[in-house]
C-alpha cells in the first residue's frame, strides 16, 4: 500500500466535495484523510486528500478522472513535487549544581 497526498483546486460550489470523494471511493481507493478550505480567491476551494493505493497505475487513473470533473480546476500529486521538510527537537539539559552553570558560562 502506498500513501499519496493529492491537492485539488476546485470551484467553491455545493456538492463538489461529494463528487470528488465519490469518484475516489468508486475506484475502490481508501481515503485516509480529507481536508477542504477556501483560498485567497472566494470562488476557489482547495481539497487536500491522503489516499491509500495498491499501485501507481491505479492512482494515475483516479487523478486523470478527477481532472476531467467539471468543477475541478487542477489536481496535483504532492508526493511527486519537491518539498522541504523540517524537524524540531526539544532538548532539556540539566546541570547538577549552580557552580557548574557558572563555570560553563564563564569559559572565556
Amino acid at each position: 500500500m502506498m500513501r499519496q497526498h493529492l491537492a485539488i483546486l476546485c470551484d467553491n460550489k455545493p456538492g463538489v466535495l461529494t463528487h470528488v470523494a465519490g469518484l475516489i471511493s468508486r475506484r475502490a481507493i481508501n481515503i485516509e484523510c480529507i481536508n477542504a478550505g477556501y483560498t485567497e480567491e472566494t470562488d476557489v476551494t482547495r481539497i487536500n486528500i491522503v489516499v491509500s493505493v495498491e499501485n501507481r497505475w491505479e492512482l494515475d487513473q483516479a487523478v486523470n478522472q478527477l481532472a476531467k470533473l467539471i468543477d475541478v480546476i487542477k489536481v496535483v500529486n504532492l508526493d511527486d513535487a519537491p518539498f522541504i521538510s523540517y524537524e524540531l527537537a526539544m532538548i532539556k539539559v540539566q546541570s547538577p549544581t549552580p557552580q557548574t552553570r557558572e563555570e560553563l558560562t564563564n569559559i572565556a
